[in-house]
């Protein structure tokens, strides 16, 4: 599959990562043996001993990659007042400037527009809706945070080549031991919340049950394996046409194989970030995902397991009006 989108020539995809032995790795540079945290060097001595090099070359790193040779002869010192921006040079990125604060101030919706990418930006986050029903329960070791954007689903236009633009639709952050069945629980999709029944000789009848409810099949593409959720009675392997049809072009794909995606943690995976992955759910919904970051759990990071996947970014829809009243959120009531 990498090679029919020729990911190796893409700049943003990054090689194979194992994530089970990337944690590793990570804990034998921060970790002794006994599993005592080490220490960060303080002096000179004690760079020079942890990076293998003598001490004169560690205090010429020291001068030499210091704090004071970021610093520009005649540059101002940091002020919090905002600068009035000087037209007197034709440099684009002034006149670019003059131009963008101009529309801030005379646009109430490009204000706001801009407001909001501002606030994705420092990063929107919000913890599972279980985590205030449980107590506190703290990671007892150091785990790897994997951040996973989920995009709308793919949509072609019938009789026709065009597709719908990808966008991302929801992005979660998750721990490498948390299971795969944890990321799928995580995504949520209108296709999952339709009411497939017909209602129309009772329409004031609500109906109880949903899409997802009914058609609980699902799976996900990831580096060669195809994960199918079985935990449900009603699931079926929708991924059996898949394997068939890779299997009848061996010179173009790899062999595919598939597994239960609820016996698989996020640290057994090896991805590649950037990569497009595939989830597919209610027969034909196609969502794109990707691995976008993984990285090592820090301090600031909150260690409370119960808090996790946490929502650290989601789009922005527009409402449906009710065709009615043009005034609610349309519903089925």
């Amino acid at each position: 599959m990498d090679a029919i989108h020729s990911a190796d020539n893409l700049s943003y995809v990054s090689e194979e990562i194992d994530i089970a032995r990337f944690l590793a790795s990570w804990k034998e540079l921060l970790f002794e043996g006994d599993g005592r945290r080490i220490t960060v060097p303080q002096n000179a001595d004690e760079f020079a001993k942890a990076m293998n090099v003598s001490p004169v070359v560690a205090e010429e790193l020291e001068t030499v990659c210091g704090l004071d040779t970021l610093k520009c002869s005649g540059q101002p010192k940091p002020s919090s007042e905002d600068r009035p921006v000087s037209s007197s040079n034709n440099l684009l990125t002034t006149v670019l400037l003059e131009k963008e604060l101009e529309k801030r101030k005379n646009s109430v919706n490009y204000r706001g527009k801009w407001t909001r990418s501002i606030i994705n930006h420092k990063g929107f986050m919000r913890t599972s809706d279980r985590a205030e029903a449980q107590t506190e329960r703290l990671l007892e070791d150091v785990d790897v945070v994997v951040t996973v954007q989920v995009f709308r689903p793919f949509l072609q236009f019938s009789n026709s080549h065009r597709y719908r633009p990808m966008s991302l639709d929801q992005e979660f952050r998750f721990l490498g031991k948390q299971n795969l069945v944890d990321v799928r629980d995580a995504i949520v999709c209108p296709a999952d919340c339709a009411i497939p029944p017909d209602v129309s000789e009772f329409p004031d009848r609500i109906p109880t049950t949903s899409a997802s409810e009914l058609w609980p099949s699902n799976y996900m593409y990831i580096g060669g394996v195809v994960y199918n959720d079985t935990r449900s009675d009603k699931a079926v392997d929708i991924s059996k046409e898949v394997l068939d049809w890779a299997k009848q072009r061996p010179n173009v794909m790899a062999p595919l194989r598939s597994a239960d995606m609820q016996d698989h943690r996020l640290l057994d995976l090896k991805v590649r970030v950037g990569l497009p992955y595939l989830y597919v759910h209610q027969g034909n919904c196609e969502h794109m995902i990707v691995f976008s970051c993984i990285r090592l759990l820090h301090p600031e990071d909150t260690w409370d397991v119960s808090r996790y996947p946490i929502v650290s970014d989601i789009s922005r829809s527009r409402r449906k009006i009710c065709i009615v009243c043009h005034t609610y959120t349309a519903r089925y009531a």
